[in-house]
């Protein structure tokens, strides 16, 4: 094989390499990334497991399941207004809603 045409290939070779150890280590981090979340999302549910029938919602419940609670600014928008309110759970964060009503553009105080 001519000389030129091999360093043609190898250098290919070299470049495709390169790229797919990136996507190796982009799909690695995506992996860890769900493993977490699933433990996370597995630990918050034995948190609730453990908190039973809830009749009142107590400090201590709160604490045990809820990291923070966000409030943003009122916005005004003609003669509504509007507040943005995130809940951050424990081992999870913000979980986001698939339910419209619950939507930036929704949320209402």
């Amino acid at each position: 094989m001519p000389e030129p045409i091999f360093q043609k290939m190898l250098t290919r070779y070299t470049e495709e390499k390169s790229e797919l150890e990136q996507d190796i280590a982009i799909a690695e981090a995506n992996i860890q990334s769900a493993r977490e979340t699933t433990q996370g999302a597995e630990k918050l549910i034995e948190r609730i497991k453990s908190c039973g029938m809830v009749e009142t919602l107590t400090r201590e419940i709160l604490g045990e399941l809820i990291d923070k609670i966000v409030i943003h600014e009122r916005e005004k928008d003609g003669k509504e207004i509007r507040q943005k309110v995130e809940i951050h759970y424990k081992f999870v964060g913000p979980i986001k809603s698939d339910n419209p009503l619950d939507s930036e553009e929704n949320d209402q105080l």
